[in-house]
């Protein structure tokens, strides 16, 4: 995964912190556009976090196996290099976690979620990894039953859908989106070739679709 863009206009980046069995921690990445606003664009940030982590918490949270915790988010702006971030506690009132009793598979084994998008061949859909599966969930075969796979597709959807409904943060235009690298400063460096990236482009993930297989993302659930 590139690093953190130095500037990715309209950005603000969503790290949401999940505990999962064994003492773990999960964190999956989110990006999200806030592209128009009044008051300024730190006042805009402030007001738009919690609605994105308390929508997150409804659509998501909501739907996790009850022992995946959601314990809050971190968050960026990325929109210019003097961008408010901080830590947003779980918004009172939402699920951090979901109900029932599930026997899972080891927190290693993730749904894979892809985030769908228009983009050029130089660039990528994006994708974000979710702890969490029961074991009657996925076959012998690693593959994952068909209507929990559109679940799951089908609530990140309806996340996406709460920022794009006109009415979730009424001053702004506000999207769910996939940031890609645009340019690189043509300098060779250790594992850039052509210089590290330093510029950006982004497009609204038009939806999530769900891998008929469960996948690993290990180097976000060591501990």
């Amino acid at each position: 995964m590139a690093p953190i863009p130095v500037v990715a206009p309209t950005i603000i980046r969503f790290s949401m912190h999940h505990n999962v069995p064994g003492g773990r921690q999960m964190t999956c990445v989110h990006d999200v556009s806030v592209d128009q606003f009044l008051g300024g664009r730190t006042a805009a940030v402030i007001a738009a976090v919690p609605l994105v982590v308390g929508s997150y918490q409804q659509r998501i949270c909501g739907s996790q196996a009850p022992q995946v915790v959601f314990t809050g988010a971190n968050f960026l702006d990325l929109d210019s290099l003097t961008g408010h971030g901080g830590f947003i506690a779980p918004i009172a009132g939402k699920p951090v976690t979901g109900t029932g009793s599930f026997t899972l598979l080891p927190p290693e084994v993730c749904y894979l979620l892809h985030k769908q998008c228009v983009h050029n061949r130089q660039e990528r859909n994006g994708r974000t990894y979710m702890s969490g599966v029961p074991e009657s969930a996925v076959d012998d075969g690693g593959v994952v039953v068909p209507a929990t796979a559109s679940a799951i597709a089908g609530n990140f959807n309806l996340w996406k859908d709460d920022m794009k409904t006109g009415t979730f943060f009424p001053p702004a235009t506000v999207a769910l989106r996939v940031v890609h690298v645009a340019g690189h400063t043509g300098t060779p460096v250790p594992g850039y070739p052509n210089g590290k990236p330093n510029s950006w482009s982004s497009s609204d993930v038009d939806s999530f679709q769900c891998d008929a297989k469960v996948a690993t993302q290990r180097r976000r659930l060591r501990g």
